[in-house]
């Protein structure tokens, strides 16, 4: 009898220490990575390439200059944009593609808000969440207004981007983004004439 309460003890034993053993090595579930924490913030790695309106017989211009730059103490990457919107085609515009990375984009895709910090020339623009279900130019978007000289930060919940009016209705789905739009307001709508903005510190909020 005795022998057989050692035998069951050591057996209870070391099920325990397994049991233990797993749960250490589980981390409590935290493996998943950054996409998958509630509540994070990552600035993460994105490429901004400028786009003029040549490609639809427009004339508008745009030039992106990149510099390293400490601001209010802190080391960052900034993206310059400048040119001019002309009304050589009716919706002409200049527009920064933001693309990130893999590891961005899947944090990107399940995100509840960005953030970024611009110092504009006074002009409003267009933050363009493009989805590929869009088959009629109408992105869903949000609209800023900038102040000459002046840094702003603007916050954007992800339920804040919303079609224009005449375009047809498509659910915003954020797993078909791959990218953001930082556009100008186009010719139509008094877009035309010279432009300058300066982008950093782009946020996405989980």
């Amino acid at each position: 009898m005795k022998n057989m309460k050692k035998a069951l003890f050591s057996i209870l034993c070391v099920a325990f220490c397994v049991v233990i053993f797993a749960c250490a090595s589980g981390g409590g579930g935290g493996g998943g990575g950054a996409a998958a924490t509630p509540g994070a913030v990552i600035s993460g790695n994105w490429t901004y390439k400028e786009k003029n309106d040549s490609v639809d017989g427009g004339s508008s211009t745009i030039a992106q200059t990149v510099a390293e730059e400490t601001i209010d103490g802190v080391k960052f990457t900034t993206y310059k944009f400048k040119g001019v919107v002309t009304n050589k085609t009716q919706y002409g515009l200049a527009e920064v593609g933001i693309t990130p990375d893999d590891e961005t984009l899947a944090f990107f895709k399940n995100a509840k808000a960005i953030s970024f910090k611009i110092l504009g020339d006074g002009r409003p623009y267009i933050v363009e969440a493009p989805i590929s279900t869009v088959q009629d130019w109408g992105f869903h978007r949000y609209k800023i207004e900038t102040e000459p000289g002046k840094v702003m930060e603007f916050k954007i919940e992800m339920r804040m981007f919303m079609q224009p009016s005449w375009a047809n209705a498509v659910k915003f789905n954020q797993q078909r983004l791959t990218m953001l739009r930082l556009q100008t307001v186009n010719a139509a709508e008094g877009g035309v004439g010279p432009f300058e903005f300066k982008i950093w510190d782009l946020k996405v909020y989980q």
